[in-house]
């Protein structure tokens, strides 16, 4: 039984990862890179996640990945290393890096600090922070 569920888990997965290359694909002016921030929070039985999703121009939004925080030192230089990589791996699905045109996140002052600095290597980038 376990085995079943698993494949067609497996399956599931892959259609919705086929799905979200096709629509990323048509994404034509590109999408933002949004993510729920450098907080320490709990899931899944303790493990720190940081979530990120496509934000497109059209309103809608899609889960891309997740990077696992434990044991990360929460600064800007963390945040900044995973967030180039989550970067980069939305750029290979686009086609293109400048595509990618901004990320959004919370407003924590290593967050801000790691902004300035992809700003800098990324100058097509607007990068906002959340009001709430």
């Amino acid at each position: 039984m376990q085995t079943l569920i698993n494949k067609h888990l497996d399956r599931r997965y892959e259609e919705k990862q086929q799905d979200l290359n096709q629509n990323l694909q048509q994404q034509s002016i590109g999408v933002q890179l949004g993510t729920d921030g450098w907080k320490r929070k709990h899931v899944n039985e303790g493990q720190k996640l940081l979530n990120s999703i496509a934000n497109y121009p059209d309103g809608g939004t899609a889960f891309l990945a997740f990077a696992d925080t434990q044991g990360a030192v929460m600064d800007h230089l963390e945040f900044l290393r995973i967030m180039k990589e989550q970067i980069s791996s939305l750029a290979e699905r686009l086609g293109s890096i400048e595509k990618v045109l901004g990320c959004i996140t919370d407003r924590e002052a290593a967050v801000q600090k790691a902004f300035r600095m992809l700003e800098v290597e990324y100058h097509w980038m607007v990068n906002l922070f959340c009001q709430v």
